[in-house]
């Protein structure tokens, strides 16, 4: 089994990590203001969201072993490898009174790969973007959503879909930990080895992909997939789909390849070299 590892310069554990009250969050919480002698004002309710957040990735990290954790102040990263992995991150929300969780994979070899098939075409969409943006391939946060499709889900409450509030019960943390289970740690390891199954996420997902058509591009290479392939051809579908347009709400910027020079060259490409 795998060690759940920490960063040097972020967040760690007490040796004695705070263990959640078997009374009710909210309880419990209120009865550690208490003890704290910290009143219910604007430093104790950050005291207690910190408590909470700690306590919540301490308790994904350690359920999670086998994607090879490591804990931050606010996220965890999974995967070992410097330029190739996925994080998870949570952000506080005055505005919902919760966190919001944050998706994120990158990768570098999609960028070698696509210098070397693509070129200058590829360095010049490149050109003017952060160099922390570069490898980042897909984010997508749990309160997104489109008139064609939702976040994966976080929780299983009928509302605040993507939303963790303080005030949920005992069973909040499992709750998020079934949830991850099912989806997002499932995504985070189709996309670590640029699986068949990562162009069911594009259909599914298309605006949280950036390199949307070199990400294809790489995974019909890599996995020496047919144009006749299924996956395949919903990705055509999906463009077909959306050209058509039939309920007026899709536009030019949804096509998964977009009229780009880029995108329109990759496409070309694909159409003329996959393989059976």
């Amino acid at each position: 089994m795998h060690a759940v590892s920490f960063s040097n310069d972020l967040f760690r554990p007490s040796e004695k990590p705070f263990r959640r009250p078997k009374q009710s969050c909210k309880a419990g919480f209120d009865a550690i203001m208490q003890s704290k002698s910290i009143r219910p004002n604007k430093k104790g309710k950050t005291y207690m969201k910190d408590i909470f957040l700690n306590e919540l990735i301490t308790f994904i990290a350690d359920n999670s072993t086998k994607l090879n954790p490591t804990i931050f102040k606010k996220k965890i990263r999974f995967g070992n490898e410097k330029e190739k992995y996925s994080e998870i991150e949570f952000e506080y929300s005055n505005n919902f009174n919760g966190f919001s969780l944050s998706l994120s994979s990158y990768n570098k070899e999609i960028c070698n790969f696509s210098t070397q098939k693509v070129g200058n075409a590829f360095l010049e969409s490149m050109e003017g973007l952060p160099k922390s943006y570069q490898n980042l391939i897909f984010t997508q946060s749990s309160i997104s959503s489109s008139h064609y499709y939702n976040a994966f889900p976080i929780v299983t409450h009928d509302h605040d879909y993507g939303i963790i509030h303080l005030e949920d019960d005992d069973t909040i943390f499992s709750d998020i930990l079934r949830n991850l289970e099912n989806n997002h740690f499932k995504f985070i390891q189709e996309i670590e080895i640029m699986s068949p199954n990562v162009l069911d996420y594009i259909v599914r997902f298309p605006s949280c992909f950036s390199k949307k058509s070199l990400v294809i591009f790489f995974v019909i290479e890599k996995n020496k997939l047919s144009i006749q392939n299924e996956k395949v051809k919903a990705l055509f579908d999906y463009d077909r789909m959306v050209l058509e347009n039939k309920n007026k709400l899709f536009s030019p910027f949804d096509l998964i390849f977009g009229r780009n020079k880029l995108d329109q060259m990759i496409k070309k490409k694909i159409l003329g070299t996959s393989l059976e």
